[in-house]
């Protein structure tokens, strides 16, 4: 199974390009469909939103530091921390029991 790690074109009939998408691309692709769907603030949005909104769902549903770290390729435990908006001494200890 193709690991991906990045975002790539998907073209008519379903096909997935070979070449990852610029991250200015990927931010102007967020920042118009967020924009349609009247998202607010719509022009703060970027492809690193993802990565944080990933981080700190993650985060919240009780996902393994570990695994945190893996899918957004961070190798500093305190960069992940920093990332996730975590909002209770207990959610941390949760977090760091999962390691």
């Amino acid at each position: 199974m193709e690991v991906i790690t990045h975002f790539r074109r998907i073209m008519l009939g379903e096909h997935i390009g070979d070449i990852a998408l610029t991250p200015l691309s990927v931010n102007h692709i967020l920042k118009n469909r967020a924009r349609i769907v009247n998202i607010p603030d719509s022009k703060l949005l970027s492809a690193h939103s993802l990565r944080r909104g990933l981080a700190t769902s993650a985060a919240r549903a009780g996902a393994p530091l570990q695994t945190i770290m893996r899918a957004g390729r961070w190798k500093q435990t305190n960069t992940v921390m920093g990332v996730c908006f975590v909002t209770s001494y207990f959610s941390l200890i949760s977090l760091f029991s999962k390691f």
